[in-house]
């Protein structure tokens, strides 16, 4: 971790700036800065000065995540893993965070410490981005192939897993196969009756993606979810057609086609450059963050 980050940590300490105490004398966060500089400061130095030097160039630009931002990022991060992990059960999480001495309310404080200056990178790198043409051609035909045709579904997703508490010993496969089958199929027929999607999302199990949102995917990409998936939806013919149950690796999908319209990049050159304008930022892009920064505040290291 680095220093900064544990110093202002200790001053999150029921004591204030007190990170420890042997009888009647304290030891200060000032103390412990002191101490980790001599011992390991040289390995620190160069994130701490790239984390200041982020936080200055966001601030100067006005891209400053606030502290509202920062808890929203915090609070949708720990929801991410809770769905991910523990399907749902924030109490199941705390209880098994608090056993490994992760009590939320002590470590979400330290984790915005750090989350701040990840979001004024991110911020940073969206900022510094520039789509070409060539990207856009390039997007278009990743996405839309020989079959220059944009398809939309809805999908609900049912994992072999649901229910099961981590750390504990998991039923055959088998056994998980038709539990979870036995889930998926009732609600794949009704899909296929004309149920709305929207009476179904509750039975189905949450899935953490930025291409499926509330059980809508909106622009079906090739190789997006396997191949069992690609020959599902390229089997659907009309609005409304439903496939066959979808097995892939770790559960169900029930899959019902939206649309199919055809396309071109003229067509969709606004949508594919919004797209690519907000898209995840890569590692590439962080480091050229950083080689910006660097050129830029041209920071000296005088601790060796």
């Amino acid at each position: 971790m680095m220093l900064p980050i544990l110093l202002s940590a200790c001053l999150l300490s029921p004591g204030g700036d007190v990170v420890a105490r042997m009888g009647q004398r304290s030891f200060r966060a000032e103390e412990l800065g002191l101490w980790m500089a001599a011992r390991s400061g040289h390995v620190e130095l160069w994130p701490f000065v790239m984390e200041q030097m982020v936080l200055a160039e966001a601030d100067e630009l006005g891209l400053s995540p606030s502290v509202a931002e920062v808890e929203a990022a915090l609070a949708e991060e720990q929801q991410g893993l809770i769905d991910r992990f523990y399907s749902g059960d924030r109490e199941a999480w705390i209880r098994k965070e608090a056993a490994m001495g992760n009590h939320p309310d002590d470590a979400g404080p330290r984790r915005m410490l750090s989350l701040k200056p990840e979001l004024a990178l991110t911020r940073l790198a969206l900022r510094m981005r520039v789509v070409t043409e060539d990207d856009l051609a390039a997007t278009f035909e990743r996405d839309y192939g020989d079959l220059k045709e944009q398809i939309s579904i809805e999908a609900l997703f049912f994992s072999f897993y649901t229910g099961l508490v981590p750390g504990e010993q998991r039923p055959e496969l088998t056994l998980l196969d038709s539990r979870t089958r036995a889930r998926a199929e009732p609600a794949r027929q009704r899909l296929a009756n004309g149920a709305p999607l929207d009476e179904l999302l509750e039975l189905a199990d949450p899935v953490e993606s930025d291409f499926l949102e509330r059980g809508v995917v909106s622009t079906w990409r090739r190789n997006l979810l396997g191949v069992e998936m690609e020959r599902a939806v390229n089997s659907l013919d009309d609005p409304g057609d439903t496939a066959p149950l979808v097995k892939v690796w770790d559960g169900y999908w029930v899959v019902r086609l939206l649309r199919r319209r055809e396309v071109s990049l003229d067509g969709l050159r606004g949508e594919l450059r919004q797209q690519l304008l907000t898209a995840p930022v890569t590692g590439e892009e962080q480091a050229a963050v950083r080689e910006h920064l660097t050129q830029k505040y041209a920071p000296e290291y005088l601790l060796k």
